[in-house]
């Protein structure tokens, strides 16, 4: 039986105004404006994966480098700055990379797995840049950021990346995420990590609220209404909102300039593009971390 997706952009949509979410989710209307591009792949974060891939991380970086300058294309200059500017911090051993997560979510009255009105299962999915493992074979999530720097704070608070944390370890029980890397890429070509330890406490409060947040998302009786805010004029429902607040009915609207978004569906012949998480306790065989060669 499919099931229904909560995902980190739609927790973020929902928070911001539950109007605009209501339009755009999948679990709820699903809609998209009509001649939306499919989002083209960032060939910096792409080149990144390459750069972090497990399998190669043993390798000479003579050999590795030239397959990141290859994937970052226009990008390349960018992309070996950050290369160089990382190899002293990079004291790690990176265990996957740009990879799916898909959590059950649980029940925040009960002692089962959260399900919707019709009875399927809620799970929660998104995409982590990497996993990584350091020297005392703890786990760290390494996030990208891509923008200005961040406020201290503002990482503190960032609830999609200890989201994240929740997923895996519900994911996988015997797993524990100490923290995230943040890793801040500014447009002009400066670099930021900043390492922030995640307690236990942390991570199970933020799988909590989650499931508060998706049982409110799955409620038939929710009310629906504008948050107006500065983000608005970016918002590509906000024709539709707009009319609504006149009390006009934009119904016909809706059909002649929208569309069924596509569903959203795991790419398994992309680097990463790979997901578990069907049941829990279930890890995936890690092979053991050591020394690789390149291929003959």
């Amino acid at each position: 039986m499919a099931v229904v997706a909560i995902t980190a952009a739609e927790r973020a949509a929902f928070k911001r105004c539950r109007r605009a979410w209501d339009l755009g989710a999948r679990l709820r209307r699903g809609l998209e404006p009509v001649g939306t591009a499919m989002e083209a792949e960032d060939p910096v974060r792409q080149a990144l994966a390459v750069h972090y891939f497990p399998g190669m991380w043993a390798w000479d970086r003579t050999i590795v480098r030239p397959l990141v300058v290859q994937s970052a294309g226009d990008a390349a200059g960018y992309v070996e700055r950050y290369v160089d500017w990382a190899a002293a911090l990079d004291d790690f051993e990176p265990v996957r990379v740009e990879f799916d997560f898909d959590a059950r979510i649980p029940d925040p009255v009960g002692d089962r797995d959260l399900t919707a009105p019709d009875g399927r299962a809620v799970h929660y999915q998104g995409r982590v840049n990497a996993l990584v493992v350091d020297n005392e074979r703890a786990h760290w999530l390494l996030v990208h950021r891509f923008g200005p720097w961040t406020e201290p704070a503002e990482l503190q608070l960032d609830e999609e990346a200890i989201a994240a944390a929740w997923a895996w370890e519900a994911t996988f029980l015997d797993a524990r995420v100490h923290g995230v890397l943040y890793n801040e890429l500014t447009p002009e070509g400066r670099f930021r990590r900043t390492r922030l330890r995640l307690s236990p406490g942390a991570i199970a409060h933020a799988g909590a609220q989650l499931a508060v947040e998706a049982a409110e998302m799955l409620d038939p009786s929710l009310a629906l209404y504008p948050t107006p805010g500065p983000y608005c004029p970016a918002c590509p429902f906000l024709e539709p909102c707009a009319a609504m607040q006149d009390g006009i009915d934009v119904e016909a609207l809706l059909l002649r300039n929208y569309r069924p978004r596509p569903p959203e569906e795991l790419e398994e012949g992309r680097l990463g593009g790979v997901t578990w998480g069907m049941g829990r306790g279930a890890m995936p065989a890690f092979r053991e971390h050591g020394s690789r060669s390149p291929p003959d």
